[in-house]
């Protein structure tokens, strides 16, 4: 009996493994067929699985099958590494005044909005953007509001991209746009931070469940990159993109916004699914513009939500 289930467990190690090398082939084709896109998602997962029936198969000497998922699993690895490699130029010491922002995605359905509130007065940011605002939230953060008294929030009860931009610095404008075919709204900010300009962009892309979603979202995408593209001064974009650095589609909005990830030399930095960690992917981002310095980027606490917020702490460059 123990060897027939020993025998089931590597049939289903074997199988699904090549799977796996299977689904790894399918992410070179994320901009060609919808589902391709979605599995380049998971290249964390897919290095951990590969590598260690790589490592089994060696041990138990069936060598062919080790160097397959060996090397799949160094082929998922190359596009990680580069997240932990900083750049010369942010190895150098700083110092400028550091500044924070903080990014959540709050969950229409939380009713934990003390969490948030707290995890606000603890970071004191001098600014911050929240997606999926619900009324409980609203009325939570009534006691950190006057802190941030150059804010603006678009908020439909329980609906997925209720937003807002809450800073305490002074801004030029700061004001609501609707984007793409379906009318899904962003937040837009010009503040004065310290005698220094800076653009802010808070987007809540749609999640590509379909094809149809998959447009919509790029269309989101693609508006954002032309607005970072053509402003005039610093511009720092937050958000809930719904995609992560190793899709095509992210590569392409950097290109063509000209904007870094800040998540570079910090690792991979997960923030979804909170229920289901072995899961894991980064879907919430914020990218800057060259005149930015990231100090330091971390993901926050659990707040509730299926999404962990992320911390950025900046500076910006001497001209």
């Amino acid at each position: 009996m123990n060897k027939k289930l020993l025998n089931i467990f590597s049939y289903l190690v074997l199988y699904g493994s090549l799977m796996v090398c299977v689904f790894t082939i399918m992410s070179f084709m994320g901009d060609v067929f919808w589902i391709c896109e979605i599995v380049t998602h998971f290249r964390v997962q897919y290095f951990v699985i590969l590598g260690l029936t790589g490592f089994l198969f060696l041990v138990l000497k069936r060598y062919k099958l080790s160097i397959l998922f060996l090397g799949f699993a160094i082929v998922n690895f190359s596009f990680i590494i580069p997240d932990y490699v900083k750049d010369k130029d942010s190895i150098q010491e700083d110092n400028g005044h550091i500044y924070k922002a903080l990014f959540a995605n709050f969950y229409k359905h939380n009713h934990q909005y003390q969490k948030l509130v707290d995890l606000i007065n603890k970071e004191n940011p001098d600014f911050f953007v929240v997606m999926e605002i619900n009324s409980d939230l609203l009325n939570g953060m009534k006691e950190v509001i006057p802190n941030y008294k150059y804010n603006i929030s678009h908020f439909e009860d329980n609906q997925s991209f209720s937003i807002g931009l809450f800073s305490k610095y002074v801004s030029d404008s700061i004001f609501i746009e609707f984007w793409g075919d379906e009318g899904f709204p962003s937040v837009l900010g010009k503040l004065d931070i310290g005698g220094n300009g800076l653009n802010v962009i808070g987007c809540h892309a749609m999640s590509p469940d379909n094809p149809d979603s998959l447009f919509l979202r790029n269309q989101q995408l693609n508006i954002m990159a032309d607005y970072a593209a053509n402003f005039e001064g610093e511009v720092m974009c937050l958000g809930d993109i719904n995609t992560t650095p190793w899709s095509p589609y992210f590569s392409e909005f950097l290109e063509k916004s000209g904007l870094k990830d800040s998540r570079k030399g910090f690792g991979v930095q997960p923030t979804w699914p909170t229920y289901f960690p072995l899961l894991y992917i980064p879907i919430d981002h914020c990218f800057v513009s060259d005149g930015i310095k990231i100090i330091d980027r971390r993901v926050g606490p659990d707040i509730g939500s299926d999404h962990l917020p992320i911390i950025i702490e900046f500076v910006f460059e001497e001209n």
